[in-house]
């Protein structure tokens, strides 16, 4: 009698044991649903907000893989950038201050190595801007760039002069680049304060004596490419004839410094 009792209650204990685990199964279940629907409902919230953004529906990923979402963000992340770009061009321009007699804008231009900002404070006096202080280079002429665009919008004539720096910063880091990528070549690297003449001598490693000379003008402001190059010999003969060097003026002709120049450096070793 004892033993079926003892055997009864073993029963009910395992049916017990087997109900409990089927109920942590069971919750346990709930929670990942729950889980899953909570990382669904922020997906979902991320689109509704980008979507309110006007992203298109197909640009946009909501599955649960992360890794794919991490692609998706750095995709929308660079068509950003991109749009961006479109938008300012490679002369970034904000508004600083705008009153009904005054404008503050800055000016932030970037190649290569060189990145500069420049700040323009122009008064507005019957219908007429004049130009009240600039950190811009005295070689852009920003008074007379106002005074022959008139008939522009103020958005395109404040372009014109991003257009005007930015040409200047370009040429500035293509010779900033020369300097550091050829610094062991370079005994003389001169320029004027626009960029638009520029002096170099190259040194064949370990013989001071074989040089080349080169001269480069830019015709104006507005130029990434020069329009006379001059390439001089001195004890390179042996290794340059002329049909080289024309190349060379080519190159430097048709070519960014940077990428030119390191055309030189095979004849100079």
């Amino acid at each position: 009698m004892n033993s079926l009792v003892a055997l009864s209650e073993l029963q009910a204990a395992k049916k017990e044991k087997l109900q409990k685990k089927s109920q942590c199964e069971e919750i346990k279940s709930q929670l990942i649903k729950i889980s899953q629907l909570q990382e669904k409902k922020k997906l979902l919230a991320s689109r509704l907000v980008l979507l309110s953004q006007g992203v298109n529906a197909a640009d946009i990923y909501a599955g649960p893989d992360p890794r794919v979402r991490e692609l998706y963000n750095n995709l929308w992340d660079l068509k950003e950038k991109l749009s961006a770009y479109r938008i300012i061009g490679p002369c970034g321009i904000t508004v600083v201050e705008k009153t009904t007699d005054q404008l503050v804008v800055s000016f932030t231009s970037m190649w290569l190595h060189v990145t500069e900002a420049f700040i323009l404070r122009v008064k507005v006096s019957e219908s007429q801007l004049k130009v009240a202080s600039t950190t811009i280079p005295y070689f852009i002429d920003v008074q007379s760039l106002l005074e022959h665009s008139k008939h522009l919008s103020l958005s395109q004539q404040m372009d014109n002069i991003g257009h005007k720096i930015n040409t200047y910063i370009r040429r500035k880091g293509e010779l900033d680049f020369v300097k550091k990528e050829l610094e062991s070549f370079l005994t003389v690297c001169e320029s004027d304060e626009a960029v638009t003449n520029v002096e170099l001598t190259l040194n064949k490693v370990c013989q001071n004596d074989k040089k080349m000379f080169i001269y480069i003008i830019y015709p104006t402001m507005d130029s990434l490419l020069p329009e006379t190059v001059k390439i001089a010999i001195g004890n390179l003969d042996d290794t340059l004839d002329q049909g080289v060097i024309t190349d060379l003026g080519t190159q430097l002709k048709e070519q960014p410094l940077s990428i030119a120049l390191s055309t030189f450096v095979p004849f100079l070793t």
